[in-house]
């Protein structure tokens, strides 16, 4: 009977433990007792939920912050000419705050303070309810006093906590200038999420966009382009940092009156530009990021733009002919005054030409032409303004064509020395853009030249 009395006593003495934590947390919130016997309290913030925050400073115009995707969001200041600013933050450094105010611990006192909402911090939910917090000045010991009103979507208070805070919090939330949360990401560039892309660096200028083929040269003009280099060129852009904010500088210093180069880049999300200024002696660069309405002036490094181009052929696919060579089905050969020399079509997986089959030697080398032309990766490929019309060096013509006799492509042939040997140079005209040439460098390459040449001199 004793050892029975001593369970009941152990069982009776924790539902009253339970009972006053239950009716000293208020109701609403949890609450924990500490050894000292002090109650704490946890402010009752769902990160996921909140939709904005915003703070009010004493004798500072206010700011705040706000969510604009699932995990995106917006912050909100004044600058130093009393406009109000806007720029992405930072979705980490947003996702830190909030997890640091949801999880601190306030020690509650019971009498009301006697704190005034001159530095405060709002959180609201999606649903409307929201919590406001009061902060005092910094009080010995590292703490912070504070008075927290629990709001429903009315914002009628429904619950008052006084105590007292780790100064960590209000460092954080008020006593920061929230322009140090934003976002140092120039483009947010992904490979999926890119659709255009326009670069431009004084007199050149290459736009570039997704089509249901892939990528493709929209200017200075249309060509199916190296999807690898402009996936190259997006994660380039992906990583790209600001250095610093740089919010007091004007024309005068960045040279952002008259740009030196230009990003656009589209995606899903909008467009973003960045206008690029003059650099300084530390390597670094001045830039002018807009997206919409909101506008930013950073510094960031110059290292990093060297790796844009904005050289088109930079990006034109490394095999002159852009499709298999099974899809061609007409050959023909004109030698440099433009003369028909040899014309073969495919019949029935045969090449035949005035009717009758091509000798084993001709069917080889139109094989291997249409094989260097299609498979073989070029060393170089350059766009030059002003074609070269003269006959040293020319080959000859090649054009391609389906087997319905619908043209494909045309290419002038040409052949160097280089100090790797002997160099086929395949050309084609671009209109106003001047002349596309890739420089291919094999023995298969030479063999074409050699079979261009005798071809074309009518052998």
């Amino acid at each position: 009977m004793r050892l029975q009395s001593v369970l009941i006593w152990i069982v009776v003495a924790g539902l009253l433990a339970g009972l006053v934590a239950v009716t000293r947390s208020g109701g609403s919130a949890p609450a924990a007792a500490r050894s000292d016997g002090r109650t704490t309290w946890t402010v009752p913030v769902d990160p996921a939920r909140v939709a904005s925050m915003a703070r009010s400073i004493d004798g500072q115009p206010a700011g705040g912050a706000e969510r604009t995707g699932p995990d995106r969001w917006l912050v909100r200041w004044t600058g130093a000419d009393a406009e109000p600013r806007a720029w992405h933050a930072d979705p980490g450094r947003v996702r830190a705050a909030l997890r640091l105010l949801s999880t601190a611990e306030i020690i509650r006192t019971d009498e009301q303070s006697e704190l005034t909402p001159r530095n405060t911090l709002r959180i609201t939910e999606q649903d409307g309810r929201s919590v406001e917090i009061w902060f005092g000045d910094r009080a010995a010991g590292g703490q912070t006093p504070v008075v927290v009103l629990v709001k429903g979507p009315d914002g009628i208070a429904q619950q008052r906590v006084d105590g007292r805070i780790g100064s960590g919090i209000p460092d954080a939330m008020v006593r920061t200038d929230w322009t140090a949360w934003r976002d140092p990401t120039l483009f947010e560039a992904t490979a999926s999420g890119t659709n255009a892309i326009g670069v431009r660096f004084r007199e050149r200028a290459v736009r570039l966009e997704r089509g249901g083929r892939g990528w493709r040269i929209a200017e200075p003009f249309e060509m199916d382009a190296d999807g690898s280099e402009v996936e190259r060129l997006i994660a380039t852009l992906g990583a790209m940092q600001a250095s610093s904010f740089a919010d007091a500088s004007g024309d005068d210093v960045t040279g952002l009156d008259e740009p030196l180069a230009s990003i656009r880049v589209e995606t899903g999300a909008g467009v973003r530009m960045m206008d690029v200024g003059r650099a300084g002696s530390d390597g670094l660069v001045y830039a002018r990021l807009t997206d919409g309405d909101r506008t930013a002036v950073i510094r960031m490094p110059a290292e990093a733009l060297s790796r844009v181009s904005a050289a088109a052929e930079a990006y034109v696919r490394r095999s002159p002919l852009g499709i298999s060579p099974a899809e061609v089905g007409l050959v023909r050969l004109q030698d440099p005054r433009d003369e028909t020399r040899f014309e073969a079509t495919r019949e029935a997986g045969q090449w035949q030409s005035g009717g009758d089959p091509v000798s084993p030697n001709q069917r080889d080398a139109i094989d291997r032409l249409l094989r260097v032309l299609a498979s073989q990766p070029a060393a170089r490929v350059m766009l030059a303004q002003s074609p070269d019309e003269t006959t040293r060096g020319r080959l000859g013509t090649i054009i391609c064509g389906t087997r319905e006799r619908l043209p494909l492509a045309a290419f002038r042939l040409r052949a160097e020395d280089g100090p790797d040997g002997l160099r086929l140079i395949v050309a084609m005209d671009r209109g106003e853009a001047g002349e596309l040439a890739w420089t291919i460098v094999s023995e298969e390459a030479r063999a074409v030249i050699a079979w261009v040449g005798a071809m074309s001199a009518g052998g």
